[in-house]
């Protein structure tokens, strides 16, 4: 059971990863943040551990409280 909880804990949190740094793409094109600050963002993110459980926990609050557009859960479009 162990083994299991760890490798699904590995998988849901790449999968959160991606979606907290997509939250974080979107936040930077919105404020037309310049391509080589973007850059330099997320080199320094991927190189911090925190960084990264950051954008995982990100990610997954994006889940039950969409940070985007402002669309909620009511919204179909």
């Amino acid at each position: 059971a162990g083994a299991v909880g760890d490798n699904l804990l590995l998988g849901l949190g790449g999968v959160y990863l991606v979606q907290g740094l997509s939250v974080i793409a979107f936040h930077m094109e919105r404020r037309r943040v310049p391509g080589y600050l973007r850059w330099g963002f997320y080199v320094l993110l991927s190189l911090q551990w925190y960084g990264l459980l950051s954008a995982a926990a990100l990610g997954l609050l994006h889940t039950w409280f969409p940070l985007g557009r402002g669309g909620g859960a009511g919204d179909t479009t």
